[in-house]
This record gives C-alpha cells, structure tokens and sequence, in this order.
C-alpha cells in the first residue's frame, strides 16, 4: 500500500522502511533455557547469600519498593562546584575528581533554551502527522534536538500510522533535530543514515519511520520505539531511593551501614551481566556487522565500524519482553545515536563519565574507534557495581588547537609566529561545528585532561570476579590493550551459561517482569521477604554495639 498519495501538498512524505521480522519469542542466547544449574567455573569469585534467620512477624515492615521514575525524563545538570570529591550517586557522572571541562570554554557548545534555539513549550508535528499522532508531553531537551511522546489517535486506511501497521493507542518516541550546533540537514542525514544501517538488531533502539528537513519545517523528525519500563539511571535510581528509605527507617546513617549489607544500594547482579551482555551484543553490530554470538558472529570485512560515543546509563533503555518469554530481565536496548560516528569521522562531544583518556586528551577532538566504546561499557559498569568511577584525572593543561576543516587529523604541530602564549602546546585538531571557515590560522584555547590514576577499592566489588576483571580489562588506559568486542561477548557468554543468578546480590526486583507467568513471578520475587530480616539483624546489631559502648 503507498501511503504517501493522502500526504497533504507541500509536507514531505515519511521514509518507508524495510520491514524487519519479529525475533521468535523465546530466542533468548545465552541461556540453557533458565535451568539455573550452577556450573563450577561459575561459581567462581561469586560468594553465597548471607544466612537468613527465619522471620520475625513483630518486626516493622519495610517500605513499598520505589518503582522506576517515567522514562527519558529531562536531566538537570548542577554547577562545576558540584563535582569535586564525592561520590558517583551524589551528582550526575563526571569522569573526573573536578569539574575542568565545565571551566573551560570552547568544549561545551549546547545550546541554552532561548528565543531561536528552536526550545517551544509544545512539540510541533509536521503538518502530515498530526491527523494520525499527538503529543502527550515533551520528555527531554538537548544539544542535538528534542523528544516527545507521541500517541497514535487514528489509524484509518491510507494514513500513515496504518502505513506503518501502528494501531490506534501505541505510545512512541518523537525526536526533533535541532538547528544548533550543526545545520539540521547535516545532523538530520548522519544520525538517520546511523539508525537506518543499525536497524532491526533486537540490543538497539527500533526506529520506526523518518520525516527529513524541508524548507517549509527545517527540522528533522525520528520516530522511535517507546521503552515502558525506563532506562538504566531511572533503574539505578529507584534501588538507590529504597535504600536511603530503608536506611532511615532501620536507623542507619552513611557511616553506620555494615559492610555486608551495602550491596542492597546496587542493582542485582543478574541484571548486571544481562545489561553487559546486551550492551556487547549491540556493539558486536556497531563496530563489526556481527549479529550475535557464536553462530553469526562472524566480522564482515566491508562493514565501517560504527561508535556511539555516548554511554551512559540514561541511554540505555528498558523494554519488556513478549509474554512467554522465559527471561527474566528486560530487553536492554542501546538508544540516543545523535552523537555517533563511523570509523576515521572525529565524535562528537558525548558523555564525559564515560570518555576514555585518549578522548580526554584529545579534547574529545580526536577521531573515534571502537576501543573507545569499550573503555565507555567497562566505565560504565565499574560505576554501576563500585559507585566510583574508575579513574580520577589529576591534571588537566590549556593547549592551543588550530581549528581546521579539511580532514580529522589530530597532530602536535609547532607554535605559530603570531600566538602571544608560545609555551603552550599547539595541536592541529578538526572542526566539528558549523561556525563557518573563521579563526582557521589564529590559536583557540582548549582543555586537555590527563595523569588518569585508578580508583582503589576500600570494598570487595560485589559481583563476581570474572565479571570484575572483564570490566577492568575494558577499561585499560591504552586502545591496544583493550579487548575486542567479541571477545567480551565470549567471555560473558561462556561465564554466564548454566549460572544461576536469582540467588545472589539485591534479592529487590524493581522492574515489572510482567511476561512471566504468575508461578515464575512468584519464583524470581521469592527473596524478597528476606529484605525485612537483613535489615532488621543488621539493626540489631548496631542497637547491641551502642549499648555495649
């Protein structure tokens, strides 16, 4: 059907896409099929749960879980001032003990909602789709555009959410693409001709249709898949609320909480290997064409790399999976391609909590490679298990780049005769924003971070020590010595095969595992009468040492 002839004159038809066959339902790699017999290489570095005392009917009752907040919800970032010496889940991510880049002009180039900047308190639809789609809310402001979500209200025959087999009621996820800091048409084409050859991968963000930039409406329009049950922050955050409540509840305070119960803060640790295993999944099809692990993992030789330069919890999101399917956990899907590139193009400034060194060093002016997504899983790990960030960057220099805009060459060159500060370091670095061909010969000044000094561990990491030493291997401060991505993929699939994870860590589930059965919801949730216990022994325990002092 050509969905296109009732298209309103002057609005652009949207992309059709080649459709992409449903996944079988209980498809589910790396899991045999749930048996959750333990294996002995698994038991490796992973301890047993703490002895449970049976349950005292008379002790107080812990507070509901905190469920998940609503996804893709606008983030607010705090001052610099904000950033120096505190914990990871104190403030958002920074990759450093102080703020520089913040300090520093030249690196942080998004645009402030402001007359012009294209911020409106309403979405605006292209005249095409409002017949067939309307906006329940704006969820999210960036450098790159804006998102919103969408409802379908008519799905009549010869519309294009019937084009698009959408039944009336679906929720999705618009995302317009803003005039700053690149012309829309270039920002538009890149990250659509990302999402287009990335399609159809059940670890990657679903896009559903396009509209491109017209001259009547100068913005591109995405159209995505809505993920119901969030994204990692909002994940991390609902665990980290339930047990500061818990913590006020019992009498605890930061400095009182025993060591062998601080792990309850943290994910569980099923859902850990499940969210990097899914993330390598994707990356496996980014940076090398290579579907899955073992049977279609083998590297296309025609395939550019492609690097999303921007992990951070808030980009990973949630779905649940279709009704029968025997896992446990959420569909993890990698989302936000905006900041992407291809191998040899220079990356865009993305998520520096997560930027690897040479990145750092570079003024994230230098060309991407897919060593950098990997430093970016295994930072982003390590913080989701220690609340640490893996390195703290002790220095941090002002050079001068030369900006240019004929390759992506990041080079030491020397210092130009007219430059007033000869004694900085002079480095020929890419352009990347569209502020025309000016400045191309005079010195800017920039910030280059480094001496990167590994973050020791007052506590044994919580999860297993395979997994702990992966994610340290990940995070290698040179490209050479990381791993390939399907390197980790073996290694998580390998690990992870015949394990059974419902029995260790965070006995909290706080994410709706709603396609189980009720007997399988009733199995996975089992432990979770056990939180009243822990935290009531651990009560007792601090009451017995006030009184003995």
């Amino acid at each position: 059907m050509d969905i296109t002839r009732k298209v309103p004159a002057g609005n652009e038809a949207p992309v059709r896409l080649q459709e992409i066959p449903p996944e079988p339902i209980n498809s589910v790699v790396g899991y045999a099929p749930f048996s959750w017999e333990p294996t002995d290489e698994s038991k490796e570095g992973s301890p047993p749960p703490p002895p449970i005392p049976p349950k005292n009917p008379d002790r107080p009752q812990p507070p509901p879980p905190i469920p998940p907040k609503n996804p893709n919800r606008p983030r607010v970032t705090p001052s610099a001032g904000d950033y120096s010496e505190i914990p990871m889940s104190s403030s958002p991510p920074m990759a450093m003990t102080e703020a520089y880049l913040l300090n520093q002009p030249g690196i942080i180039e998004t645009p402030t909602p402001a007359t012009g900047s294209g911020y409106n308190v309403i979405y605006s639809l292209p005249g095409s789709y409002e017949k067939d789609f309307k906006v329940k809310k704006k969820i999210g402001f960036g450098g790159f555009g804006e998102t919103a979500l969408l409802r379908v209200i008519a799905a009549e025959d010869g519309g294009i959410a019937h084009g698009f087999r959408l039944p009336e009621g679906t929720i999705l996820v618009a995302k317009k693409i803003m005039s700053n800091p690149m012309k829309e048409q270039t920002i538009y084409s890149r990250e659509w001709d990302i999402l287009d050859t990335l399609r159809g991968h059940r670890n990657i963000l679903y896009a559903i249709c396009t509209q491109r930039p017209r001259p009547a409406n100068p913005y591109g329009h995405i159209f995505m898949e809505y993920c119901d049950l969030g994204d990692l922050l909002d994940l991390t955050d609902a665990y980290r609320a339930n047990f500061r409540e818990r913590m006020r509840q019992y009498g605890f305070s930061r400095s009182t909480i025993p060591d062998d119960i601080a792990f309850l803060e943290r994910i569980p640790e099923g859902i850990a290997y499940e969210i990097m295993t899914s993330i390598a999944r994707g990356f496996a099809w980014m940076h090398c064409g290579a579907w899955d692990w073992p049977l279609e993992s083998a590297i296309d030789p025609k395939w550019t790399p492609i690097m999303h330069n921007d992990i951070k919890p808030d980009n990973i999101f949630l779905v649940s999976r279709q009704p029968g399917d025997l896992c446990p956990y959420p569909i993890i899907k990698i989302g936000d391609l905006g900041a992407a590139s291809k191998l040899g193009e220079v990356a865009f400034v993305g998520n520096r909590s997560t930027a690897s060194p040479e990145r750092l060093k570079g003024c994230l002016r230098v060309p991407s490679t897919p060593e950098d997504d990997i430093f970016s899983l295994g930072s982003m790990m390590f913080q989701l298990a220690n609340d640490l960030y893996p390195y703290a960057f002790k220095r941090a220099k002002s050079v001068h780049l030369i900006l240019h805009d004929s390759d992506h060459r990041f080079e030491e060159i020397s210092c130009p005769k007219d430059c007033r500060n000869p004694e900085r370091e002079h480095f020929r670095a890419p352009r990347w924003t569209s502020r025309g061909s000016e400045n191309l010969s005079g010195c800017e000044t920039f910030t280059s971070i480094d001496t990167p000094v590994k973050t020791e561990l007052k506590y044994p990491p919580p999860y297993a020590r395979w997994w702990h030493n992966l994610v340290d291997h990940c995070i290698e401060l040179e490209r050479q010595d990381r791993p390939h991505i399907i390197d980790v993929l073996e290694k998580l699939y390998l690990r992870r095969r015949g394990r059974r994870e419902d029995n260790i860590g965070n006995p909290l589930i706080l994410w709706d595992p709603s396609w189980l059965s009720e007997e399988e919801q009733k199995s996975l949730k089992a432990r979770e009468n056990q939180l009243d216990d822990i935290w009531a022994d651990a009560s007792a325990d601090l009451t017995t040492i006030y009184v003995e002092r």
